[in-house]
């Protein structure tokens, strides 16, 4: 496993340009400016912020299910959680 300390380091010069032709054209229009961009990211950290950490109510529940073993999941339903993840993450 290879920890890159200079994720954060800007690249300039020959690299900079080649670094920056190897990002498919996709990637590349990510990176676009766009005031637009600002407000929903200021929107959603505003709503993540207000947003508890943990939802207590459920997590007891959820809890007591387990430790009394009446905690059930359809095996259907854990798949398709499993292949929505995987369509996410590919995104």
């Amino acid at each position: 496993m290879r920890i890159d300390l200079n994720a954060g380091a800007t690249i300039s010069g020959t690299e900079g340009e080649k670094a920056s032709s190897q990002v498919p054209p996709a990637r590349r229009a990510e990176r676009i400016y766009s005031p637009e961009s600002d407000a929903s990211v200021g929107k959603l950290e505003t709503a993540a912020l207000n947003s508890p950490e943990v939802r207590t109510e459920k997590v007891q529940a959820l809890r007591s299910q387990l430790q009394s073993g009446s905690y059930q999941v359809a095996a259907a339903q854990i798949a398709g959680s499993i292949l929505e993840q995987m369509r996410v993450r590919r995104s």
